[in-house]
């Protein structure tokens, strides 16, 4: 439904009394807001209702905008090892490293609330740094390599296995050390 005074959708839809006959108003949320406040000017009484449904509508608009927030950060996937943030929220756990980089916007408030600190103090662990980017590298390699065996691309699916034993063979020397 469209707003009465514009084209854009009536989000809000009020019904005034007038001479005893019930009139609805659909309004969108610039023109309610307008609506609301020129109404608070008549009397006492209507500034009052005025004032809580603006209180109402001003809280159902930050549900609003909380949920379509949340479904776009759903539909976000790591493009390593393919997990969605909806996953992630569902069952409470990551797929990769890479993860704690591709949803540090939604995570590090997570982080922060639950270990009270965003930073890592402790033991590291053995993989660190250059191995664990060979790691996640190998990751992608991998999902990637599954995509190309299930395209009947085997080419480059033999590529891709070239270079995960690249990266096993650079790892193998580091792991005697």
């Amino acid at each position: 439904m469209k707003c009465q005074k514009c084209q854009e959708k009536a989000t809000f839809h009020i019904t005034e009394i007038i001479k005893g006959e019930p009139v609805e108003i659909h309004l969108c949320e610039y023109h309610a807001r307008e609506y609301l406040l020129n109404a608070s000017t008549d009397s006492p009484a209507l500034a009052n209702a005025a004032e809580a449904l603006a209180k109402q509508m001003t809280h159902h608009l930050a549900m609003n905008e909380a949920a379509e927030r949340m479904n776009q950060t759903d539909i976000v996937v790591c493009p390593v090892c393919g997990v969605a943030y909806y996953e992630f929220r569902s069952v409470g756990r990551l797929g990769c490293a890479n993860d704690y980089q591709h949803f540090s916007e939604q995570l590090l408030p997570l982080i922060k609330q639950m270990q009270g600190a965003t930073e890592h103090v402790g033991r590291r662990p053995p993989y660190s740094g250059e191995r664990s980017r060979a790691m996640t590298s190998k990751y992608g390699l991998r999902r990637q390599m599954a995509e190309a065996v299930a395209e009947e691309n085997y080419e480059l699916a033999s590529e891709l296995r070239d270079k995960i034993k690249e990266i096993d063979s650079l790892e193998s020397p580091k792991r005697n050390e």
